[in-house]
């Protein structure tokens, strides 16, 4: 996410702005110093994913916890841990009208940025439409915007994300 309107549903303010509705819409390109706003908390940390350096990271047990993780790991640069919120062949929208396809393209995008290190903040979780093993999940952003994403669940139970557009409205 979800958020500065791009990549992952950041809405940015620059410090600098006039007004509490000044917001950046180049999550991607976002300046140092910038506050977005992301995903929603939501319960249940019981799950965790192992990590190859040893460390392990909570799994989603419901579609909302993704909007959660993706805030925690905005903000701690954990870059793996983004991507592993999503399935291998998800589509992650772009501010630039482009897409990020697979988990190679989305780590980059992550990796642009989480690099200037911008703070997140959760949005409020919307409620979730689901269809069997199926779920579609929105955040409200600060700004009015609107993070829009589809989780399916996994042999596991866990929730993964296929499909998201961090910024439909704002």
């Amino acid at each position: 996410m979800g958020q500065a309107g791009p990549a992952c549903h950041p809405t940015a303010k620059t410090p600098e702005a006039d007004s509490p509705s000044a917001v950046c819409r180049t999550a991607l390109s976002v300046p140092p110093g910038t506050i977005l706003a992301i995903g929603t908390p939501s319960s249940d940390r019981e799950e965790t994913e192992a990590m190859s350096s040893g460390q392990e990271r909570e799994r989603a047990k419901q579609p909302e916890d993704l909007s959660r993780f993706v805030v925690e790991r905005l903000n701690a640069g954990d870059v793996e841990g983004l991507v592993a919120l999503y399935e291998p062949d998800a589509v992650l929208a772009l501010p630039n009208g482009q897409v990020a396809a697979g988990s190679s393209e989305i780590r980059k995008a992550y990796e642009r940025l989480v690099a200037d290190k911008p703070t997140f903040t959760p949005g409020r979780q919307l409620p979730t439409l689901f269809n069997g093993d199926l779920a579609l999940t929105s955040v409200r952003l600060a700004d009015g915007g609107v993070t829009v994403e589809v989780a399916r669940r996994q042999p596991d139970g866990t929730w993964l994300w296929v499909i998201d557009q961090p910024s439909l409205l704002g």
